[in-house]
C-alpha cells in the first residue's frame, strides 16, 4: 500500500503515513482526518499512537489573608486555633496510655491479691499502685514526647496537617526535640503562660518554640519536608 497524497510506502498496520500523515484509506484530494495527538511527539517510525491522557487537576487551597509565613515566603506558620485542636488530641492520647495502664496495673493487682471483701483497696496498697502508675507512665510519656519532638510532629499535629521545624525546614532531630521538651514544663510551670505566648507571638511561638529555634508550620506548605520525617512526634 502507497501514501495516495505523497507516494510513500506504508505497513499493512499503519493507519496513517510515516512521511506525510495523511489518512491511508482516504483518496487523492480529499481533506486529510487530523491525526490523534501522538504520545512522544509526531507520527514517525516510532510512533506509538497512543493519545495522550490530559493531566490530573490538582485542587488547590484557597490562600488565607491572615497566614504568617517563616522567611522563605512560602512555608505557612500553622494557626493558633488549629495548634490548640492537635494539642488538644495529643492531651487526649496522654489521658487514654495513662488510664490504659493504671487500668493494666489494676488488674495485675487483683489477679495477685484478689478482690476486696468490702470493696475498697487498702490505703498503703493504692500509694503502691499509684507509684507504679507513676513509674512507668511518666518515663514513657516523656521519652515519646522526646521522640515525637525530635521527628516533627506529634500524633495530633499530624492528623491535623502540621510539622515541627527549625528554620532551615528540617525536623528538630534529637538534641533540639530533647531541649524542646524539657522546656515545655518550663511554659506549663508558669500557669501555662508559655504556651498562651503564642497567641500574640508575630511567629506564633512558644517559649519552648523559641528557646529550641522550632516553629509549628503547615505541613502542605513546606517546600523542603523534615529530613526525619519518620514516626508521628512530639506531644506539644
Amino acid at each position: 500500500m502507497f501514501c495516495s497524497q505523497c507516494g510513500t510506502e506504508a505497513r499493512a498496520e499503519d493507519r496513517f503515513c510515516r512521511a506525510c500523515g495523511r489518512e491511508l484509506d482516504q483518496p487523492a484530494g480529499a481533506t486529510p482526518a487530523a491525526p490523534p495527538i501522538p504520545e512522544g511527539g509526531q507520527p514517525g517510525p516510532s510512533w506509538s499512537g497512543r493519545p495522550i491522557a490530559a493531566p490530573p487537576t490538582i485542587p488547590t487551597r484557597a490562600p488565607d489573608p491572615r497566614a504568617r509565613f517563616l522567611a522563605d515566603g512560602t512555608t505557612e506558620i500553622a494557626p493558633v486555633g488549629r495548634r490548640i485542636g492537635a494539642f488538644a488530641i495529643d492531651l487526649g492520647l496522654m489521658a487514654v496510655s495513662w488510664f490504659a495502664i493504671a487500668f493494666a496495673i489494676g488488674i495485675v493487682y487483683v489477679i495477685m491479691n484478689g478482690v476486696p471483701e468490702d470493696g475498697t483497696v487498702p490505703v498503703e496498697d493504692e500509694e503502691t499502685i499509684a507509684v507504679l502508675v507513676w513509674s512507668i507512665a511518666a518515663p514513657l510519656i516523656f521519652v515519646g514526647t522526646w521522640v515525637l519532638n525530635a521527628t516533627g510532629g506529634s500524633f495530633g499535629k499530624r492528623m491535623l496537617g502540621l510539622r515541627i521545624v527549625r528554620a532551615d525546614l528540617g525536623a528538630p532531630g534529637v538534641g533540639w526535640g530533647l531541649g524542646r521538651t524539657l522546656t515545655a514544663w518550663l511554659s506549663w510551670a508558669v500557669v501555662g503562660l508559655g504556651f498562651l505566648w503564642a497567641t500574640w507571638d508575630d511567629q506564633t511561638q512558644t517559649w519552648h518554640d523559641k528557646m529550641s529555634g522550632t516553629y509549628v508550620v503547615r505541613a502542605d506548605t513546606l517546600v523542603v519536608p523534615p529530613s526525619t520525617d519518620a514516626p508521628p512526634g512530639s506531644l506539644h
